[in-house]
């Protein structure tokens, strides 16, 4: 096991222990996104939880009103590199909200280990999410620049069979 899978066991792990977290607030999700950047389609799969900041409507089962953090944790790829990924977003909650997040890839392969991704968009139901990013440190394998801008699109789907 390389120091990659290591650090990738040790963020997931951490991920999974935030179950003593109170289950009322807290919502494992599972995130599915693709990203056209510099002619290559990246796919993301990542887990995590979602925390509600802000009480919601009592008719609000699904939490879609509330303001959400959340923190994920995964791997994203194109047919060449596989970069394990670390994710912090907040969602403003309501049927059309607006959604952010600051992503760190590392990828090993290349002399630039980090990339830093702000991005900001929108989501719908907080279930399918259009953003838009712009990657600090973008540069290829061969070490050239690359494009920093990036359109994602991902699903956050939440893992309803974890909840107590």
């Amino acid at each position: 096991m390389n120091i990659i899978q290591m650090r990738f066991l040790l963020i997931t792990g951490l991920l999974l222990g935030l179950e003593c977290y109170n289950h009322t607030q807290a919502q494992p999700v599972i995130k599915l996104g693709i990203t056209p950047q510099d002619g290559q389609t990246w796919r993301e799969i990542m887990v995590g939880y979602g925390f509600e900041l802000s009480d919601s409507s009592p008719y609000d089962f699904f939490g879609i009103e509330s303001v959400t953090l959340g923190v994920a944790a995964g791997i994203e790829s194109n047919d060449n590199e596989l970069s394990p990924k670390v994710s912090v977003g907040l969602n403003t909650g309501g049927p059309f909200s607006l959604t952010t997040s600051l992503n760190i890839n590392y990828f090993g392969q290349r002399e630039q280990k980090f990339a830093f991704t702000p991005e900001v968009g929108g989501a719908l139901l907080k279930l399918l999410h259009v953003t838009y990013g712009y990657r600090f440190n973008s540069f290829r394998r061969d070490g050239s620049r690359g494009t920093p801008h990036r359109l994602s699109f991902f699903l956050t789907i939440p893992l309803l069979w974890f909840q107590r």
